[in-house]
């Protein structure tokens, strides 16, 4: 696998999914989805398909759990992790140490949260992305 987005030096959008977990997430995330089990066709299917491309994951409902959850499968199995998450924020499941440079970046530099100005920031980086075989 290659490097993880947040360990890279690529712009790292605050959907990506993450590597790392707080010691309260990764705790909740151990106890909740402990007995998740994914198909190893599948995972063996995800993985041919990542040497081949980009990888692009679906999830039927837009929701924190469904995300955590995803992000805690894919990382047992060492999948590739997303880098966007059309209208998700991933922060409040990250270590400490990057929600208070969040903290310190939003409220820093102040910016309009016109929504489609977010919308084409959005699509404008998964643009990239894909673009970039992330």
């Amino acid at each position: 696998m290659g490097p993880s987005p947040e360990s890279s030096s690529e712009a790292v959008h605050t959907s990506a999914m993450r590597s790392r977990f707080s010691w309260a997430a990764e705790a909740v995330g151990r106890y909740l989805f402990a007995g998740v089990v994914m198909n190893e066709a599948a995972v063996g299917k995800i993985r041919e398909l990542s040497r081949d491309g980009t990888v692009i994951y679906v999830l039927r409902h837009r929701s924190l759990i469904d995300f955590f959850l995803l992000n805690c499968v894919l990382r047992r199995e060492d999948l590739p992790l997303p880098v966007f998450a059309n209208g998700v924020s991933s922060t409040l499941l990250a270590p400490l140490v990057v929600i208070m440079r969040r903290l310190r970046e939003v409220f820093s530099h102040p910016r309009s949260f016109a929504q489609t100005a977010q919308g084409h920031e959005d699509h404008d980086f998964c643009a990239r992305a894909v673009k970039e075989g992330r």
